[in-house]
């Protein structure tokens, strides 16, 4: 199993219609678009590239904590003791996690904000009309909300008995993974395939709207679309094939947000 499978699929069922950005600081933006391949946003280019006005809202000013554990890891707050050799030296606050089982998830996305794309109807009229045209993909997606983060911090065990130890690098009598301003350091680790620590400015979610045709039911992102690529590549082609034979109407297609309500 890759790294990153549970990796995006826990997120996405912890989160609802949100999904992760692999990685975590992958430059990603509003009005992005492209394809799903193994559950990963791959982006193909901006919708300003063919010419599709993007109107972008401004950030929420309310922050917020996003935190999500596999149910097979543990965290636990410590008391580490000081690098320096003086004996007045402070020990610093940490914190423990550890994993039973390979590909085990920590992520804490910190003082996040939300920003979305303000002119979704606009845009799905002109994908519905590019699809008429047959200049728009149906299994493109378009990055509609991005939850921006002040700190992020992402963990996955590449085994089981996975550990890692986090310190604070300032004063702090605890760990209080609500506060964005915190910096960790790492104190030691074992069995650990990918560390983030506090990385600044992330982008780890994100939402996503999509052409849909409504004859094939609730849109949805499905799990198994992590081992079964080829279901939507093979829906898009079923798609191609009943334009061309002008059986379908461009107006049964909607442009609906992915895995929402």
């Amino acid at each position: 199993m890759e790294l990153w499978t549970n990796y995006i699929t826990e997120l996405h069922q912890a989160f609802g219609y949100l999904f992760a950005n692999w990685v975590p600081q992958q430059k990603i933006a509003l009005g992005d678009y492209g394809r799903f391949q193994k559950g990963v946003f791959h982006r193909d280019g901006r919708l300003e590239d063919l010419g599709i006005k993007v109107q972008r809202g401004t950030a929420d000013e309310a922050r917020a904590l996003y935190q999500y554990h596999s149910k097979n890891s543990s965290s636990a707050q410590l008391k580490l003791g000081a690098s320096g050799k003086t004996a007045a030296a402070k020990a610093k606050a940490g914190l423990e996690i550890k994993f039973t089982d390979a590909n085990s998830v920590f992520f804490n996305a910190a003082g996040c904000a939300l920003r979305t794309v303000t002119n979704i109807s606009e845009i799905g009229d002109e994908v519905r009309y590019r699809l008429d045209g047959d200049t728009w993909e149906y299994d493109w997606v378009v990055i509609t909300s991005l939850i921006e983060a002040t700190s992020t911090t992402a963990i996955i065990s590449s085994s089981s008995h996975g550990a890692i130890v986090l310190n604070a690098e300032t004063d702090a009598p605890t760990i209080d993974l609500a506060d964005a301003t915190l910096k960790l350091g790492v104190n030691s680790e074992s069995n650990i395939g990918l560390k983030l620590v506090t990385e600044p400015n992330c982008k780890p979610l994100f939402a996503c709207h999509q052409a849909h045709w409504r004859l094939l039911g609730k849109p949805g992102w499905q799990t198994k679309l992590l081992r079964a690529e080829a279901e939507q590549s093979e829906t898009s082609a079923q798609i191609k094939a009943l334009r061309a034979s002008g059986e379908m109407d461009i107006s049964e297609f909607d442009f609906v947000e992915i895995g929402k309500g």
